[in-house]
């Protein structure tokens, strides 16, 4: 074979595989930006130094911290230890106020609202028939088994006896609850004495989408909220969302 050839075969097997070493170079760095990395792979970094974008890094959120984007302005970054909030709306003809329910929804296994995106706050009365719910103390919650996911680290199950009322027969009722899910941050406050916080059981009553419209799917969790939120449940659980297109306020 002509020298020449050979010299150009070896210059484009070199070239290749260079190219080839940058490409996973690349790859690598895009993974470590945009990758599913959890969370706990950024505790032991440095605060300061070797920062990156990456959106589970926890160095990225808190202290009202933004990052602009040419197309939408303004994106913030802000780090929340609550599952779920109200919204509230306001009723004009009657000068009430309504609170509407927004949870976490988790992703994975631990999923919660079956029909609504992960890893955002969601409307829960878009997403389920009907909802209920009961205030607890964390001294109610006896874990019986750990789970554990790469993404979200540790959360429970539990079986909690408590007294719900029904609306059927119009009493409360004392039930067994078994395997309700207690999500990664009710766990955290649980497991921390000092912590004062809203800890609420949450029943989601869904149809499972078959084509048996008997079915009834119902998902149960013991989740946190911000310690003002008990005077909501205490005091106007009335005004709470609870039921799908219950009002007419949006």
């Amino acid at each position: 074979m002509n020298k020449k050839y050979i010299l150009i075969i070896i210059f484009l097997s070199i070239l290749s595989l260079v190219l080839a070493i940058m490409l996973t170079i690349k790859t690598i760095e895009y993974n470590k930006d945009t990758g599913d990395v959890p969370v706990e792979e950024f505790h032991d970094k440095d605060l300061f130094t070797d920062k990156s974008y990456h959106i589970n890094d926890y160095r990225n959120y808190g202290g009202s911290h933004f990052t602009y984007d040419e197309k939408y302005g303004l994106l913030e970054r802000k780090i929340q230890n609550v599952d779920f909030y109200f919204k509230i709306f306001p009723a004009y003809l009657t000068n009430d106020i309504y609170y509407e329910l927004f949870l976490f929804n988790y992703g994975g296994y631990y999923w919660i609202l079956q029909k609504a995106s992960e890893d955002t706050y969601q409307p829960v009365d878009l997403f389920t028939k009907e909802f209920r719910f009961c205030l607890i103390d964390k001294s109610d919650v006896l874990l019986k088994e750990r789970l554990y996911d790469k993404k979200y680290g540790t959360a429970g199950l539990t079986d909690i006896p408590l007294s719900i009322y029904n609306p059927i027969t119009g009493k409360n009722e004392n039930q067994l609850h078994t395997d309700v899910f207690v999500t990664p941050l009710a766990l955290k406050y649980i497991q921390n004495a000092s912590r004062l916080e809203c800890l609420v059981f949450f029943q989601f009553i869904d149809a499972v989408p078959t084509h048996y419209p008997q079915d009834i799917f119902v998902k149960e969790v013991i989740a946190v909220g911000d310690l003002n939120l008990t005077k909501v449940f205490e005091y106007h659980s009335e005004k709470i969302i609870s039921k799908y297109n219950q009002l007419s306020i949006k």
